[in-house]
């Protein structure tokens, strides 16, 4: 052996790692390549439970709407909203044809004066000759009660048989009394007028003592017919 060389294998031999690095430089390898395995799983793995989508639809045609969905339920009823204020009166309408000729034999319409607002037109007489047909004014019997009128019908009617309807009409008249009612009636007997004449006679209601109290009043406005 060479001088030289001798001295170059101690200066190996001196280098040689110690098994203590030895196993750590063999734990290191081992860890660093536990370490990339894992990484190479996981990435596999997330591959794996990728979500893919998928493509588009075709676009509809241009202005053709969707499919329309489920209606609904109805919601809950709102309150009720303030009341409009009141709208113009509107235009009177035409005039009806006119009726056919009733089969009343005979009727009247009274309109009787106040009777203390002074005197009478000349030629005034409470029976309205365009609303009458057969009929004609007659006199209460002497000491015959306020509110009586008597009657008699014309065209061959006989009183004794015939049947008088009568109701009360409003008027805008003065009146010398107010009442809260006013009635009239038909008396079938006619005890306060002539033979062969009808009788009505006319009152208002008047509150005493709180009920109603049928008043005797020839102001009383009314209309009669005679079927």
């Amino acid at each position: 052996m060479f001088p030289g060389h001798a001295s170059e294998c101690d200066a190996m031999l001196k280098r040689r790692p110690s098994p203590a690095m030895v196993v750590a430089l063999l734990a290191l390898f081992i860890t660093l390549g536990g370490t990339g395995y894992a990484a190479s799983n996981a990435t596999s793995s997330r591959k794996h439970h990728r979500v893919v989508r998928g493509r588009r639809g075709p676009p509809g045609p241009p202005g053709t709407p969707g499919h329309t969905g489920a209606t609904g339920p109805h919601g809950s009823r709102g309150a009720t909203g303030a009341k409009g204020s009141t709208g113009s009166q509107g235009l009177q309408g035409p005039p009806g044809p006119q009726g056919v000729p009733g089969t009343a034999r005979a009727y009247g319409l009274i309109e009787p004066l106040c009777g203390g607002c002074g005197e009478a037109p000349a030629g005034f007489t409470p029976l309205v000759a365009a609303h009458s047909l057969n009929v004609a004014l007659g006199t209460p019997l002497s000491g015959a009660p306020a509110g009586t009128w008597c009657f008699a019908l014309g065209g061959s009617i006989d009183p004794s048989t015939a049947t008088v309807v009568v109701s009360i009409v409003s008027t805008a008249g003065p009146h010398t009394q107010h009442f809260a009612l006013e009635g009239a009636q038909w008396v079938a007997s006619a005890p306060n007028c002539s033979p062969n004449q009808i009788e009505m006679q006319t009152f208002g209601y008047a509150v005493e003592a709180n009920a109603l109290t049928a008043v005797p009043d020839n102001e009383v406005a009314f209309s009669f017919v005679v079927p």
